[in-house]
């Protein structure tokens, strides 16, 4: 099957969504399909080769790459968008995306499309002005529109309550690659600390280093290690632990995928202390601490890593108490306790590992996933 996924958004990025773009353009190819990523040809990604492209985002050349001109002109991505449709019309195959009005424009030109979604449509559609509005709202009337991909059971249940068919969605829950088998990190002075415990992703409002710093302050003999992060976020923690005199943080600031294993694999004890209030990138409006599927989860899995949650129910549609510790996410006494509790249990903290391995290759891997979604649109289009 032919495939083109068309995205508007900056490739190359330290932004998680543009690593999900290639994970699962790369998770679609290991099925024997035939993929295209689409995206707006740019003066930084202009000056880089495809190679260079797949390296940063350590993904396999598998795919090919389809820059499309983004012109700096009134109405730029409505013209982006029909250039994209067009270019998609004169191929043929299967129309995928995650972002409303691409997908608007494509069921406009009559293509089959896919829209996958990671927060609710409807706060799109009440931004939506002049044509787009026209476009998102003729969007989910189109019998071109025939499957809608979404990470969440949470999520699913949002747009069945807006008034969109059940029958029309499938929900795939995020992924992670089987990680290669690489040295892991070998961290200095570590006969000062009794653990090194990580985290991995951004630092903006909600995504938990709220609770971090607070239980780092708690277990001065424990080293955390915060993996990511734009730098503006960075400054600001640094700038906090400081000021509470807390010495035991080590922000390792944006690391390349390829080298992410390396950090995982050193850890004891990996982190998800999602809040009850995580802000989107880009849109300091939009909660979606309800309906997430954190990248990090999976990569946590991925590794074989004990994992401690915060204790939220979308959370637990991939982790329970046999694969992950759940805390409260305001409690930092209790992510102390639970971390005391785990460095001084081995067997517990390798038999969660295990099992969140297990569920993992079980099910979250980016070619399961991948499999999941193209089986479910052509059982629905047959």
């Amino acid at each position: 099957m032919k495939i083109f996924y068309a995205v508007q958004a900056d490739i190359p990025s330290k932004a998680a969504h543009s690593l999900h773009f290639m994970k699962q353009c790369q998770g679609l190819a290991a099925n024997g399909h035939e993929v295209y990523l689409i995206f707006p040809a740019t003066a930084a990604n202009r000056k880089l080769t495809d190679r260079e492209l797949y390296e940063y985002y350590n993904v396999e050349a598998s795919f090919k790459l389809v820059k499309i001109p983004y012109r700096s002109l009134p109405a730029k991505k409505l013209i982006y968008c029909l250039e994209v449709a067009r270019y998609v019309s004169s191929k043929g195959g299967i129309f995928f995306t995650r972002d409303p009005d691409i997908a608007s424009v494509g069921v406009f030109f009559g293509l089959k499309t896919m829209l996958e979604l990671h927060a609710p449509l409807s706060s799109s559609l009440m931004r939506a002005k002049h044509v787009w509005k026209f476009l998102r709202n003729n969007l989910l009337k189109s019998a071109f529109l025939t499957k809608i991909i979404v990470i969440s059971d949470a999520l699913k249940n949002n747009l069945i309550a807006g008034g969109i068919k059940e029958s029309l969605i499938t929900v795939a829950h995020d992924g992670s690659d089987i990680p290669a088998k690489v040295t892991p990190i070998v961290f200095a002075d570590t006969e000062n600390y009794n653990a090194e415990i990580g985290y991995t992703g951004h630092l903006y409002e909600g995504k938990g280093m709220e609770i971090i710093i607070k239980v780092a302050a708690m277990l001065p003999k424990t080293r955390f290690h915060v993996v990511g992060g734009f730098d503006k976020d960075i400054n600001y923690w640094k700038e906090k632990a400081a000021a509470d005199n807390i010495n035991n943080i080590v922000f390792h600031g944006f690391v390349k995928q390829s080298h992410i294993s390396a950090y995982i694999y050193a850890f004891d004890i990996c982190l998800l202390p999602n809040q009850r209030s995580i802000k989107v990138y880009g849109n300091s409006e939009a909660n979606i601490s309800d309906i997430t599927s954190p990248l990090k989860m999976f990569d946590y899995m991925a590794h074989g890593k004990a994992i401690i949650s915060s204790d939220i129910a979308v959370l637990k549609e991939v982790l329970n108490e046999e694969n992950a510790v759940l805390c409260d996410p305001d409690d930092a006494q209790a992510w102390a306790n639970a971390m005391e509790l785990l460095m001084g249990d081995n067997e517990k903290r390798s038999k969660l590992g295990n099992n969140a391995l297990r569920d993992f290759e079980e099910k979250y891997t980016w070619k399961k996933r991948a499999e999941l979604i193209v089986n479910s649109f052509s059982n629905y289009s047959n």
